[in-house]
């Protein structure tokens, strides 16, 4: 089933100690980061973090059709081929935007430092143990500095809302879509 192959890859993209999450910057899978590629491709006619969608975006839209439709707007207006991992997180990335929430994404991993992507305008707290790390946010970019041995926890607030990411467990806050593969 593609859900349990989807969450297995996702889990393959996150080590739990060591190297940089396969197919992720840093690493020479040219993969890009679900937030950079909308910026790229999509924030000129559908604004920033989505702002242009408009209340409606996506309301009552399965996982399936959700990916169709960043699928096809990928492929056409976009101009943009996704890989599919990339597609799966632009997915969960909108689905962050339909929810209102902040979106977190890991695109680096090395024993020492965490980067990745948030949501514009979120703050980002990352912990190791509990214990709070340095943190750093430029844009959409955050990166953190990890001290400390045990399980680390990445915290995003917007506005009202709040997201978390446990990097041992996933490569973004908010889950890949649950839909069966046609290529």
């Amino acid at each position: 089933m593609w859900a349990r192959s989807s969450a297995l890859l996702l889990l393959a993209l996150i080590p739990l100690r060591g190297a940089a999450p396969r197919g992720y910057p840093g690493q020479g899978g040219g993969t890009r980061g679900p937030i950079a590629i909308y910026e790229q491709a999509c924030a000129r006619c559908h604004g920033p973090n989505g702002s242009f969608y408009g209340p409606d975006l996506g309301l009552g839209k399965t996982d399936a059709q959700l990916y169709k439709a960043v699928q096809d707007m990928a492929d056409n207006q976009g101009q943009i081929e996704l890989k599919p991992v990339e597609l799966e997180a632009q997915t969960a990335y909108h689905r962050a935007m339909i929810k209102r929430e902040p979106f977190l994404a890991i695109t680096e991993r090395t024993k020492s430092m965490l980067r990745g992507e948030v949501t514009q305008g979120s703050v980002v707290t990352v912990t190791v143990a509990g214990k709070p790390q340095k943190v750093r946010v430029e844009g959409f970019v955050w990166s953190a500095t990890l001290e400390g041995v045990g399980p680390v926890l990445v915290t995003a607030k917007r506005k009202n809302a709040q997201t978390q990411l446990d990097p041992a467990k996933a490569a973004h806050s908010h889950p890949p879509p649950r839909v069966e593969r046609t290529n």
